[in-house]
């Protein structure tokens, strides 16, 4: 096997449900691994997914074995789909979780390139850098001496721990399930999250660099041209609107919405305690029926009902509902879900819970839609040429793409506040910076933007800007712009929350 472009990035860990019926929508990963059971082609599509992602994490843990060690992840998890239980873990955390196993087999392999890395950076340090440098000079630079040979030093569980949460990109939750789930693999063993102790030994400062690493290298991507240096032209983009409207809005709660390339198809209005909240999807076809298959799903009632005077079925059910990617924090919730045709060829689903989850609230909200579009709450309004939208997901994260090669994208992040560095610390929160922190004005409020090179595979500009009111944005951009195109795109990019 080969990596591939991941087409679709998963949702967020530990969301409430999701409406599974969206007309044309892609099977959700849990849907992917129960259908391999009886059609094994459909596993290829999830190895589309999630190739890229995990092939780049064994790739900075093993280096060159990692085309192997892919392929045998993915074959683990192929043959034991039984393993994997979607109310408990995310499709991402538990394949890295079968991939740090799967590294298990070998820990000396990978203490001596870290080793080797860092005296290839000694070294560099020393004779300055030459265009020939090898791969591993280049990567030697990128990880830093210090940083290779802590990691080298490491105990593996605390060294998976740490790796798991910087280039495996995933939270402590994750982290803790992808080292806690119960996987085949060599020398399968239960481990554990390292406390606070790991930080010390490793370093902070080695600690503050991978994580912003993880933060900073979805820019480039390997076994393909890409879009060559300097040869971006940026022209006018027009994101998706969402097609309808509450009128009258509910009373505190604002919309963000999810999409792609297809077009805005879900709105999500939540309270911020997320205790009550209500999703409105919209398709030109039928849904299927409510979640029947989600865990301790229980129907308490069905009817069909009339919105607007059109026919539409109500259904009220209850579930377990659990947060957080271990499903630690579970409880009992209920949910009241409406589905119809709203007009020809628009079909609309709502589904409410909470204070929204009964049979009149829904009905209610359903009678309240007009056809008035909203814009989406995070925009770009240029695109390189060639490029398109491929997703943006709940106001927080916006990413378009290269259609000629889909490894390569530009990713635009509301970051939440605990997760922004001050101002003029951006660089040193980065890995892989090649050049100073450029201090720059976007949107009239001073920037930082740093020119990142993690090696071949990932090098381009990370920004960090502000809107006029004061939230702060990434922009990710691999190095086909030149600083100026990094400007004038970052200058056009708005948030409406």
């Amino acid at each position: 096997m080969t990596p591939t472009a991941m087409r679709r990035a998963a949702g967020p860990p530990g969301e409430p449900p999701r409406l599974r019926a969206l007309p044309h929508a892609p099977p959700s990963d849990a849907e992917l691994i129960a259908r391999s059971v009886d059609d094994p082609a459909e596993f290829a599509l999830l190895f589309d997914r999630h190739a890229t992602t995990v092939h780049r994490y064994l790739g900075r843990r093993v280096g060159e074995l990692a085309d192997d060690l892919l392929s045998e992840t993915f074959l683990i998890a192929f043959r034991r789909p039984a393993a994997y239980r979607p109310e408990h873990v995310q499709v991402r955390p538990w394949l890295l979780g079968i991939a740090t196993n799967v590294v298990h087999g070998h820990v000396r392999t990978e203490q001596r390139r870290y080793r080797a890395l860092a005296r290839a950076a000694a070294e560099s340090e020393r004779h300055g850098t030459d265009p020939g440098d090898s791969a591993d000079r280049l990567d030697a630079q990128a990880l830093r001496g210090q940083l290779a040979a802590a990691l080298a030093g490491l105990e593996p569980r605390d060294r998976d721990a740490l790796l798991l949460l910087t280039w495996g990109q995933l939270g402590y939750q994750a982290a803790r399930t992808a080292l806690l789930a119960e996987i085949e693999g060599p020398a399968p063993r239960r481990s554990r999250v390292p406390s606070r102790k790991v930080s010390l030994r490793v370093g902070l400062a080695a600690v503050t660099a991978a994580a912003a690493w993880a933060a900073a290298v979805v820019i480039a991507a390997p076994d393909g041209p890409g879009t060559p240096a300097e040869s971006v032209t940026l022209v006018d983009f027009q994101m998706p609107a969402f097609p309808l409207s509450l009128d009258p809005e509910p009373e505190g709660l604002r919309p963000a919405f999810d999409g792609d390339g297809d077009g805005a198809r879900f709105a999500s209005y939540e309270e911020p305690s997320g205790r009550n909240g209500f999703y409105v999807s919209v398709g030109d076809e039928s849904g299927e029926g409510a979640e029947d298959d989600a865990p301790g799903y229980r129907e308490l009632a069905s009817a069909e009902v009339s919105v607007d005077g059109r026919d539409a079925d109500l259904v009220r059910y209850s579930r377990d509902w659990c947060a957080g990617d271990l499903g630690e924090t579970c409880e009992r919730r209920t949910f009241a879900q409406l589905d119809w045709e709203r007009a020809d060829d628009q079909w609309v689903r709502i589904l409410g819970h909470g204070r929204y989850g009964t049979a009149d609230a829904v009905i209610e909200i359903g009678e309240s839609l007009v056809d008035r579009p909203q814009r989406a709450t995070l925009t770009a309004g240029l695109a390189p040429a060639g490029w398109s939208l491929q997703f943006f997901k709940m106001g927080r994260v916006l990413a378009l793409v290269n259609d000629a090669y889909e490894q390569q994208t530009i990713t635009v992040h509301v970051p939440l506040p605990e997760d922004v560095p001050p101002p003029g610390q951006v660089r040193e929160s980065l890995m892989g910076p090649v050049g100073p922190q450029l201090d720059v004005m976007v949107q009239g409020r001073p920037a930082a933007l740093v020119r990142v090179d993690n090696g071949p595979r990932d090098r381009g500009w990370f920004l960090q800007g502000q809107f006029e009111d004061g939230t702060t944005f990434t922009l990710q951009v691999p190095d086909a712009f030149t600083q100026e195109q990094v400007l004038q795109f970052a200058e056009q990019v708005t948030y409406h929350p």
